[in-house]
């Protein structure tokens, strides 16, 4: 059976054994009728709480949130931006209207309006961790014009804010709810197609969903129940999806021959841009990371097809930049880095460095990628310890100031969010606050008003970024997802992300 390329979205999982899968394989349902028979899908992530407010930028919690909540923007299978409760938007410089869609309620029974989405709003400003709280920065009054229509003033510019829109910041909860966010933060109220059965779930083990009669959009809603089991063994992953214990599995690529031959489907979905990130460009922790030269030595010395082959088994996609490539804002006119292990040694030699070291956090799923980059790296003299992080948060961790390096997956959708969040001397992710005054003096082009001129000032941001060695572009990440096709069907991607596929339009047979 070929394996089916997708875009850039994917699903990673992993397994453990499943003792627990009770899911109903009699039901045979043929897709044809309403709602019927129970999804049984496998992930590698627990959930985050359901407070929207506290869902951390980790991919694979979108899976948790799409079956009680929705968002206000949704993306298609090729990434662009669709309605979602927010039927049409119009953006200008300084601000964001939103138009939104009639006839939705709470699972509370609160209605859906531009009262409630300020509500949303002003709980992320008060009440989120503090990456989400940074999406809405330059948000500085709203106003609701009609329970149907709410317009946000920006303080600057802001693009980016509608794509956080279709991601966990777009997340709506009921403002009664948003009230008692102890209590919102173990029961989710939103307005999504199925509602989480809290009777049925096993924390950490087994997450239950069920149809939600009242949702206002019955033609997505193809199955009656929704199971998504927390299995963070590989092994047992694959094994729970081989059995028919799970009906889709996100898959460790070297189960990928064993389930095709099985006669399930398997999916290559590349998805997040994976970069090393040198914060301490100033030499506070690490001196030799002051040298552009030692920065750039790492970022030849890395062999990204070796890689993939080592870590993905050949998947994945080379990229010179922090970004992927065919997205907004990718310089496709740079032709710089690349691998070069002459090159790395001679900039190494330069600049008078025959060794160093430095520490990473790392945690179990990025284990084994990083002890890879840490291999090739080596080679040039370069030693980069894994530290085993506690809470696997290693944005948070990186952001810390107690790490001159990390190595993160690239979460921001958007490349003002990138420049935000990592270039920017007040971004959360410059914790020594390193100024780029090439890039600042670029970014001041950004209007908000042209995108087209707008991505011009981001590509050129892209080429600095890698030029001043601010990030070592690792490549872009590939993950696989698998499914029984004898049993369900209508599995499609979700562009940009990891560790998911969208429930709407779903059918078990």
């Amino acid at each position: 059976m070929a394996r089916i390329r997708l875009g850039m979205v994917a699903v990673v999982v992993s397994a453990m054994v499943l003792a627990a899968c009770s899911g109903n394989a009699q039901d045979d349902d043929d897709g044809t009728s309403g709602p019927s028979g129970t999804l049984r899908v496998a992930t590698d992530t627990p959930p985050d709480p359901w407070d929207p407010a506290l869902a951390t930028p980790a991919d694979p919690n979108l899976l948790y949130y799409q079956g009680p909540y929705e968002f206000l923007v949704n993306t298609d299978d090729d990434g662009q931006l669709v309605p979602g409760l927010a039927t049409s938007w119009e953006s200008t410089p300084d601000s964001l209207t939103l138009e939104l869609r009639e006839g939705v309620t709470f699972s509370d029974g609160t209605t859906f309006d531009a009262a409630a989405v300020k509500a949303n709003i002003e709980h992320q400003q008060k009440n989120g961790i503090p990456p989400n709280q940074a999406k809405f920065l330059n948000v500085e009054s709203m106003d609701v014009v009609s329970p149907t229509e709410l317009k946000i003033n920006l303080s600057r510019p802001t693009p980016q804010l509608i794509y956080n829109l279709a991601r966990q910041q777009g997340i709506m909860a009921s403002p009664e709810a948003l009230k008692d966010p102890k209590k919102l933060a173990t029961e989710p109220v939103g307005t999504g197609p199925w509602l989480l059965d809290t009777a049925a779930t096993v924390a950490n083990s087994k997450y239950v969903f069920k149809l939600n009669p009242n949702y206002w959009d019955k033609s997505v809603q193809g199955v009656q129940n929704i199971e998504i089991h927390f299995i963070p063994d590989q092994q047992a992953r694959a094994n729970a999806l081989l059995t028919h214990k799970v009906d889709y599995a996100a898959l460790d690529f070297q189960f990928a021959d064993q389930v095709e031959a099985a006669g399930m489907e398997v999916q290559d979905v590349p998805s997040f841009p994976y970069y090393l990130q040198i914060m301490d460009r100033n030499g506070t922790i690490v001196p030799e990371f002051k040298d552009k030269r030692v920065r750039l030595a790492m970022a030849y010395a890395i062999d990204q097809k070796s890689f993939f082959d080592v870590t993905m088994s050949g998947f994945g996609v080379e990229t010179n930049q922090w970004t992927i490539p065919g997205q907004y804002g990718f310089n496709s006119d740079y032709t710089g880095l690349g691998f070069d292990l002459d090159k790395a040694q001679s900039l190494m030699d330069e600049a008078g460095v025959s060794s160093l070291e430095f520490d990473i956090p790392s945690y179990g799923p990025f284990d084994g990628y990083n002890t890879a980059i840490a291999g090739f790296l080596a080679k040039i003299g370069v030693t980069m310890k894994l530290v085993p992080s506690e809470t696997g948060n290693i944005s948070g961790e990186a952001a810390s100031g107690n790490y001159a390096a990390a190595i993160v997956p690239a979460h921001e959708v958007h490349p003002q969010d990138f420049y935000n969040t990592r270039i920017s001397v007040f971004g959360p992710a410059n914790p020594f606050k390193v100024p780029s005054p090439d890039i600042d003096k670029v970014m001041q082009q950004v209007t908000g008003a042209d995108p087209a001129a707008d991505e011009a000032a981001y590509q050129e941001m892209a080429k600095l970024a890698s030029e001043d060695a601010v990030v070592v572009p690792l490549g872009v990440v590939s993950c696989l997802q698998a499914w029984d096709p004898q049993r369900i069907t209508g599995v499609t991607k979700w562009e940009w992300t990891c560790g998911n596929v969208r429930f709407q339009g779903m059918k078990v047979r």
